[in-house]
């Protein structure tokens, strides 16, 4: 969550880590701009599980941080998304 270290992830796949979880807030995103950067470089994004967690309190407000969050980590899906926060059921369905 504070890691500022590609080198890290780097090598935490080398030695056969295939889960990386991150979060929209981790250091303002820089976190998931970081593993983004290096799942590219390393080209493995067929290879590993990607999880991120957004915070929001609506439907819409969700899919923007989700949005953002593809956004910084260069990807067009992540494997788990997690919903932080929710109060109710309602904001976590889908819009009509």
């Amino acid at each position: 969550m504070n890691a500022e270290a590609p080198g890290l992830i780097r090598r935490a796949y080398e030695v056969g880590v295939r889960h990386f979880d991150t979060a929209h807030g981790y250091q303002g995103g820089h976190n998931e701009q970081m593993v983004g950067d290096v799942i590219k470089e390393l080209g493995v994004r067929d290879k590993v599980t990607i999880a991120t967690k957004v915070r929001a309190g609506t439907v819409d407000g969700y899919l923007t941080a989700l949005e953002t969050s593809l956004t910084r980590l260069q990807m067009d899906h992540v494997d788990i998304l997690y919903c932080h926060g929710p109060r109710e059921t309602a904001q976590l369905r889908a819009r009509n």
